[in-house]
Order: C-alpha cells, then structure tokens, then sequence
C-alpha cells in the first residue's frame, strides 16, 4: 500500500470524524436535553457516520484492496469508523482549548 494512500485514508477519517462531531454537538444544541435523553450522542454520531459513508462512498476496506460480497457494508462499517473517532475529537480539541486558557492565564499572570 502506498504511504499517500494511507495518509489520505487517515486524514479523510479524521476530517469526517471532526464534520461528525461538530454536527453532534450542534444537534444536541438544537434537539435540547429532552430529546437527547431518548437519543444519545453515541447514536447520533453513528447514524451520522453511516449516513456520510454511504452519501460519500467511503469504504476503508477499498483502500486495502479488500471486497465484500455483500454490498454496502465496506460502508457501513466505515460509518461506525468514522463516528467512533468523533469522541476522539472532541477530546483532543477539549484539551487543545483547555491548553490555550492555561497558557493565556500564564501569560497574564506574569
């Protein structure tokens, strides 16, 4: 497998892992805490994760010259790729944020 092939592979999943979450949390803010509580979070980023794979054709097993006989499900376990990085999202800008108030509280400290 060639090395750029796999670095877009790894960028795509990130990137739709990011387009996921931010639309998580902007559906959590609109559908309110009632809503949620009968939707979880885990859910929603699934279903969006699947939906995206399939409205875009993404297929992780492609990338590694694999094939399935059953259709769509190189997509659909995809989807529940790119939605299990969502999480890991959100933490990683959760601690990006946290890291920038740390050090601007630092700065107006000194």
């Amino acid at each position: 497998m060639d090395i750029s092939k796999t670095v877009s592979l790894i960028f795509m999943l990130l990137v739709f892992a990011t387009l996921i979450q931010f639309l998580v949390n902007r559906l959590k803010a609109i559908l309110g805490a009632k809503v949620m509580k009968y939707l979880p979070a885990d859910v929603l980023a699934a279903f969006l994760g699947i939906l995206f794979a399939l409205m875009f054709g993404i297929d992780v097993f492609k990338y590694f010259g694999l094939s399935t006989s059953i259709p769509y499900v190189g997509c659909l376990i995809s989807g529940l790729i790119i939605s299990a990085g969502a999480p890991a999202i959100h933490e990683l800008i959760t601690s990006i944020r946290e890291q920038r108030k740390a050090l601007e509280s630092n700065k107006e400290a000194n």
